[in-house]
């Protein structure tokens, strides 16, 4: 005998999906391009599997999925509905549209760390930014900051031509000091110039114009970083060379907006690069050797690491000499430090595990010297990724302690 013929009874009409599907939903402006039947079958389907407030949790998984398809199918941009995207901002629930204050600092940090993998930046990566992550947990502790996340992104391998953020058990905000997948490798060597090798000079350049370089996609990645709403926020970049000057304006003008974005999210950007012509007027090589880092204020010295309280050397800013680049010109421009690692790479142990203890103070001086407050908006993008997007709406600075001169 033939096989019998299956068939499949409609489940019952959903109310919740009849809202998506039909009248006046953010979903019509794709129904002319998309017939959205079969997505409200599907939709009346899981809508009847599923119990309580499942049942409209069901209905946005399709209404996301209808989303996706007109905009990446069809192109055509439509939004997800409102009541189906939520924020968490702390201990509370937003709607997309809606927005709710926040202070910072609470109890939690974001750590984004970016590395570029080149070969020059291994022995950082394994001597310094290894040990930074249980040295910084400790440290913000210490200022009441218990819920610390470490991200990892890495960029810059030759073959590499994407940013890597790399998880760690699934996650992407798990990182713990120790990284099995990550490698460093040698830049491509040019030995002879060929005209292939100064075409690819010009791709470079005008790539570092508009912003498709490998630092810039990789420095882009932690800029759209999931940052909590509630967490105080650092980037640390962590570069084996500097990043190239600016020939045409558009670089220029994109450094302002990220400047702006990052000084109203308030996330501070940390550098460490190398710095090889770092020197200090009417000092030796030996004083500039000293050096660990600094910011717009300051010069943060190896004699900084016992101390409690960071101050700096105010006067020594003005004597120093160092080529800047963008890179360094954005990170001044957050409020944030820059740090030698070829310093790093010249000293002994014990100056090593100075230098480690500066960097950790500053970063950590940084994120908890001012008292803020954030709107943090629930958004969409791109009609359906749902993000908190905050800005600052007052900053306070924190009193330093007294420190005794006896």
């Amino acid at each position: 005998c033939a096989d019998g013929v299956v068939h499949e009874q409609s489940a019952p009409q959903a109310d919740q999906c009849t809202k998506l599907f039909a009248g006046d939903s953010s979903l019509r402006g794709c129904f002319a391009y998309a017939n959205p039947e079969s997505f409200r079958e599907a939709c009346n389907k899981q809508v009847a599997d599923a119990s309580g407030e499942a049942k409209e949790e069901a209905a946005c998984n399709i209404a996301l999925s209808y989303v996706g398809y007109c905009y990446y199918v069809h192109f055509v941009p439509i939004n997800l509905p409102e009541h189906c995207g939520k924020c968490q901002v702390g201990g509370q629930s937003l709607h997309i549209g809606e927005s709710a204050p926040v202070k910072v600092p609470q109890k939690e940090a974001d750590v984004v760390i970016v590395v570029e993998q080149l070969e020059d930046n291994k022995e950082i990566f394994t001597n310094l930014i290894s040990p930074l992550v249980s040295t910084l947990r400790n440290d913000l502790k210490e200022r009441g900051i218990v819920d610390v996340n470490f991200a990892l992104i890495g960029y810059g391998a030759p073959n590499q031509h994407w940013p890597s953020l790399y998880t760690f058990n699934g996650e992407y905000n798990g990182f713990s000091g120790s990284a099995k997948n990550i490698y460093f490798s040698e830049p491509a060597k040019v030995t002879k110039p060929k005209l292939s090798d100064r075409l690819q000079e010009i791709k470079k350049t005008l790539f570092n114009e508009i912003g498709f370089s490998k630092p810039a996609k990789a420095f882009q990645l932690a800029f759209d970083y999931p940052f909590r709403p509630q967490a105080l926020k650092t980037i640390v970049g962590v570069m084996s060379s500097g990043c190239d000057r600016a020939v045409l304006p558009f670089q220029a003008m994109r450094l302002l907006v990220h400047r702006l974005s990052l000084l109203n999210s308030g996330v501070v950007l940390n550098l460490v690069t190398p710095l090889e012509d770092l020197s200090l007027d009417g000092k030796d090589e030996k004083a500039a050797a000293n050096v660990v880092g600094f910011d717009s204020s300051a010069v943060y010295t190896q004699g900084e690491a016992k101390k409690k309280v960071m101050r700096g050397d105010e006067e020594a800013l003005h004597n120093l000499n160092y080529k800047s680049d963008l890179c360094i010109d954005l990170t001044l421009g957050t409020n944030g430090a820059v740090f030698s690692s070829s310093n790093f790479n010249k000293g002994k142990p014990n100056l090593r595990k100075n230098f480690l203890q500066v960097l950790s103070n500053k970063i950590t001086d940084g994120l908890t010297s001012e008292e803020l407050v954030t709107d943090c908006k629930c958004v969409l993008e791109r009609g359906m990724i749902v993000k908190t997007k905050c800005k600052i709406t007052s900053r306070r600075e924190k009193e330093l302690p007294a420190v005794s001169i006896y």
